[in-house]
């Protein structure tokens, strides 16, 4: 070794042995070093790759959350509009059956509404296999209840509820003699010519022709044993032994017949007794 200033030089031996000693000393730290930084990016990337999972597995924990956060909610607004038709449900078998049923799903929602998080969302797992049989009962009794709506004179006569009751189901004064007698159904009228009259209930037609104090008139003959009137009209749009399903229109209003102005009478009967329409005017 020749220094830079005017000292003598140096000089020093080394010898094969410790050249390649000296050699692999210097390999093993650069391997230790390429090993050391291979290992610190897989621990990186490993990092990196739990971190995805976890912000995964967190995404999907809020998501099932929200889900059963608005679950319970749904079923809250389901269980309050239930109700009031249970408490409209008849006295019978099939209607304790459905309360029962009922009773059972908020026995199952319960612990849904408690405990901690865990809970609650095995809660509402337990409860949704609980509920489905129990649903799918209600849904098949508010069929049969649907089926039988349908079959009972119960809606307003004139499409759209439109009109007023000008004559109501009892005694009245004839317009033309001015004497008393008893008014045997009600009279619907919108003041006017021209509305479409509508079947109260599923039904078959059995009359359709022109009545001398009815005018042109319908009778549809109903289940359970009903049949309704509709008198006065303007135009006649079924035929004896039609078919018809309610809110089907069935004719327009009119003023033929025995009338003082445009309306329809109509009449509920139960057998061969007639009864006051506006005790069934309770489903639309």
């Amino acid at each position: 070794m020749v220094p830079a200033s005017e000292a003598q030089p140096r000089g020093f031996r080394i010898s094969f042995f410790g050249a390649a000693l000296f050699l692999l000393g210097a390999a093993a730290v650069v391997a230790s070093i390429f090993l050391f930084s291979s290992r610190s990016s897989n621990a990186k990337a490993s990092l990196a790759d739990s971190d995805g999972r976890y912000s995964t597995a967190q995404a999907e924990l809020d998501d099932f959350r929200d889900q059963a956060a608005r679950l319970m909610d749904v079923y809250g607004r389901f269980n309050k509009a239930l109700g009031t038709v249970v408490g409209a449900l008849p006295q019978s078998t099939a209607g304790q059956a459905t309360r029962d049923s009922i009773e059972r799903l908020n026995r199952a929602f319960g612990p849904a509404r408690a405990g901690d998080e865990v809970a609650q969302i095995a809660a509402v797992k337990s409860a949704l296999q609980e509920a489905t049989p129990i649903i799918k009962e209600y849904g098949a009794t508010l069929g049969k209840m649907g089926t039988i709506q349908r079959g009972i004179p119960s809606i307003w006569p004139i499409k759209g509820g439109i009109g007023h009751i000008s004559t109501v189901f009892g005694y009245a004064t004839n317009d033309f003699t001015g004497q008393r007698y008893f008014h045997q159904g009600i009279d619907c009228s919108t003041y006017r010519t021209g509305d479409p009259i509508v079947a109260t209930a599923d039904g078959k037609v059995v009359l359709a022709a022109n009545d001398r104090s009815y005018g042109l008139t319908i009778v549809i003959a109903h289940a359970q044993g009903f049949s309704t009137r509709y008198g006065h009209m303007d135009r006649i749009l079924v035929r004896t032994g039609q078919s018809v399903k309610q809110g089907q229109t069935i004719g327009i209003l009119g003023n033929t017949g025995v009338s003082t102005g445009p309306h329809v009478h109509y009449e509920v009967m139960i057998g061969d007794k007639r009864t006051n329409p506006f005790d069934f005017l309770w489903l639309k």
